[in-house]
């Protein structure tokens, strides 16, 4: 009966030795004092024999109401046949609790059985940004209003691109059909502009002439004249004289004109007679206007 229990003491005595290998587990919270939401710290480190293999819980364990952020594992330390292995997990909570605990439970493996290992409980205190809770809803004094609120609604940059590319294809589109119409439109509104400015001045100059100013002011009146003249037609007026513009032009009325404006320089005429003249340039400029809208809407 005695070497039947001898015996069975030595078949058993492995698993026993087995089961004692328990490793140190030391544990620590790396913050006192945590805040709701925010996450915190716990630090576990495992002393252990080269012969056992440790199994760590992850995101797929219940941590007993804490959330689970992150593992982060350390390499293994080897020193006189131990082994010492570090992890930090991050946790965050949303219990209101002023004082709360935690622990996590891990597994070691000895090649033939497990045992389930618990570290030891850290405590911390969470912080909390509301002083008091009410017990119930009929406690809270809530501003009752039935005005609408504005919500402010996000900016759907997509539409907005959408949009401005389909702005700029009726655009081209629309430029594609009528753009040779809007081109002729503005220059024919830019070119009266241009003449109801020439004939204000003009009409002001000619209303300036008198007996004591005869010659300055004609010579200004005609300078002003040979100067618009020059945007309507190709001939150099300022340049030439009154025979030569005649002999261009091959324009009699046109070279009388002039001729009535040098003497009304050079020999002093009748102020009537000098306004007489000045209604005649006037008549011919806004002749030349006319034949030169009318090759612009012609397309020449």
């Amino acid at each position: 009966m005695i070497k039947r229990n001898i015996v069975l003491l030595l078949l058993l005595f492995p698993a026993l030795l087995g089961f004692s290998q328990t490793p140190e587990v030391k544990s620590y919270l790396l913050a006192d004092s945590v805040e709701i939401g925010r996450p915190f710290p716990l630090a576990i480190t495992i002393y252990d024999t080269l012969t056992l293999d440790i199994l760590l819980p992850d995101s797929t364990s219940n941590f007993s109401g804490y959330n689970f952020i992150e593992k982060v594992w350390f390499p293994s330390v080897y020193r006189n046949n131990q082994s010492i292995d570090s992890v930090v997990y991050y946790f965050s909570t949303f219990d209101i609790s002023a004082i709360q605990s935690i622990s996590i439970q891990f597994y070691t493996w000895n090649g033939k059985d497990s045992v389930k290992i618990t570290t030891p409980a850290d405590t911390f205190h969470v912080i909390s940004k509301v002083d008091h809770l009410p017990d119930s809803l009929s406690d809270i004094h809530l501003m009752e209003t039935t005005a609408p609120y504005r919500v402010n609604y996000p900016i759907n940059t997509t539409f907005i691109y959408i949009g401005i590319a389909a702005l700029i294809v009726v655009l081209a589109v629309l430029w594609l059909i009528f753009g040779k119409k809007i081109r002729i439109w503005w220059k024919v509104r830019g070119m009266n502009k241009k003449h109801q400015a020439f004939k204000i001045t003009f009409i002001q100059l000619i209303d300036q002439i008198n007996e004591e100013a005869l010659s300055s002011k004609t010579e200004q009146m005609i300078i002003h004249w040979k100067s618009y003249m020059e945007t309507l037609d190709s001939v150099p007026y300022q340049k030439l004289t009154t025979k030569e513009i005649g002999e261009i032009k091959k324009n009699k009325r046109l070279r009388l004109t002039l001729q009535c404006i040098d003497q009304a320089i050079y020999a002093n005429s009748s102020v009537s007679k000098i306004k007489s003249c000045s209604d005649e340039l006037l008549g011919y400029s806004e002749q030349m206007l006319s034949k030169k809208l009318k090759k612009i809407k012609d397309g020449k």
